[in-house]
C-alpha cells in the first residue's frame, strides 16, 4: 500500500503541529507539499519537513498529486481553497471553524459532496461525553439542522495522556 500524499495549506503554528504529527506516520503518510503566501516562510517550513514549497494553491493541487489537503489557515481564508481542493478530487481536513457564516460553510460542504471527497473539520474533543451525546442526538434526528456546535470543557480529565492520539 502506498503512503498517503498530504499537502498543508498554511505554515503557522497549527500547520506545524500537523506536520509534526504526519512525521510520526512515516510508514503510512508523508507531507509532500506546503503552501503559504510568503515565499521565504513557506520555503523554510517545507525544507524543515521535507516537502515541496508552493505559493499558489491551484498549482499545488494541479501538480503535487495530493490525496489529502490539510487546511490550516485562518477561517476567512478557507472559502475558495476548500472548494478548489474538492473539485480537484483531494480529500480534506479543515481546521475549525470551517467558515464564519453558514453560506460559506454550506458552499464547502456542497463542494465536497459534489466531488465525493471526504471532508472533515478538526475537533480535538470529539470523544468527550458532551460531543458523544450530541452526536447520538444528531444521528437520531433530534437536532434539526445544526449551524454551530460550541462547547467549553473545564476539567482535567480531557487532558488524559491519550486524548491527543484519539482526537
Amino acid at each position: 500500500m502506498s503512503r498517503l500524499r498530504i499537502g498543508l495549506l498554511g505554515c503557522g503554528g497549527i500547520a506545524r503541529r500537523h506536520a509534526a504529527a504526519i512525521a510520526t506516520l512515516s510508514d503510512r503518510a508523508h507531507l509532500v507539499a506546503s503552501c503559504g503566501r510568503e515565499e521565504q516562510k513557506v520555503s523554510a517550513f517545507a525544507r524543515e519537513f521535507g516537502a515541496a514549497a508552493w505559493t499558489d494553491v491551484r498549482r499545488m493541487l494541479d501538480e503535487a498529486k495530493l490525496d489529502l489537503l490539510i487546511v490550516a489557515v485562518p477561517p476567512h481564508a478557507h472559502a475558495g481553497q476548500v472548494e478548489m481542493a474538492a473539485a480537484a478530487g483531494v480529500h480534506l481536513l479543515v481546521e475549525k471553524p470551517i467558515a464564519l457564516d453558514m453560506q460559506r460553510a454550506s458552499s464547502m460542504v456542497d463542494a465536497a459532496a459534489r466531488a465525493q471527497v471526504v471532508a472533515v473539520c478538526g475537533c480535538m474533543y470529539r470523544f468527550g461525553d458532551a460531543v458523544v451525546r450530541w452526536d447520538q442526538a444528531r444521528a437520531a434526528g433530534e437536532t434539526g439542522r445544526v449551524g454551530l456546535f460550541a462547547g467549553q470543557f473545564h476539567c482535567n480529565a480531557l487532558h488524559a495522556e491519550w486524548w491527543r492520539e484519539r482526537a
